[in-house]
């Protein structure tokens, strides 16, 4: 069984990964945190491990690790300054330094999910970089197996967005953005799935 690296996205923290961590058999999970919430921990990993990435955090993984053995993108992109307008990540950045709270109460509920955590508890710099990464960087072409999991009704990586970059997906109607906290199960079903494929 391989390791797994599970790498949340903005907005969030590695706690959205525990839905569907106690759904699944026999796997060695290891978590980076980017720090949103205030908890950021950039473990190591072996070589070759399995990447399962929420939205950013699919683009952070395909950036870091550099031969996983396979990549499991759940709503997540390789570049997202090539479909959504820098303009657009722009005003997020004078939002949340405006009001962070408004700017990340609009965001979680146009992922689906209502609030998150307390805003108040927010590393406010660290949700500002991860802007940034937004509009800068660029993931490399994987020569690995990859799958995507996505959802039709997705407001943030639209259908139109998801088709633009990823061959194999597998749809949902419905989950939103955040289809690690509103369709944990489903998830897991697809991982567990393939893991077997590619062990």
């Amino acid at each position: 069984m391989p390791s797994i690296v599970f790498i949340h996205g903005w907005g969030f923290d590695a706690s959205v990964w525990n839905p569907i961590v106690e759904r699944l058999d026999n796997i060695e999970p290891i978590y980076v945190d980017l720090g949103f919430t205030g908890r950021q921990h950039i473990p190591e990993w072996s070589d070759n491990p399995l990447v399962i990435g929420h939205s950013l955090g699919v683009m952070w993984g395909m950036k870091h690790i550099l031969h996983p053995r396979g990549v499991i993108s759940i709503a997540g992109f390789d570049c997202f300054y090539e479909h959504v307008p820098v303009a657009a990540i722009k005003r997020m950045k004078k939002n949340l330094a405006r009001n962070a709270q408004a700017q990340m109460n609009g965001f979680w509920q146009a992922c689906g999910v209502g609030s998150f955590c307390d805003v108040n508890t927010m590393d406010i710099q660290k949700l500002s970089e991860g802007l940034d990464m937004l509009m800068t960087i660029k993931a490399k072409n994987l020569d690995c197996p990859a799958l995507t999991l996505a959802a039709r009704d997705d407001v943030i990586t639209p259908p139109t967005m998801i088709e633009k970059i990823w061959h194999n997906i597998t749809w949902r109607n419905d989950g939103g953005h955040a289809l690690p906290l509103t369709q944990p199960g489903w998830c897991a079903e697809k991982i567990q799935e393939f893991i077997g494929d590619i062990t």
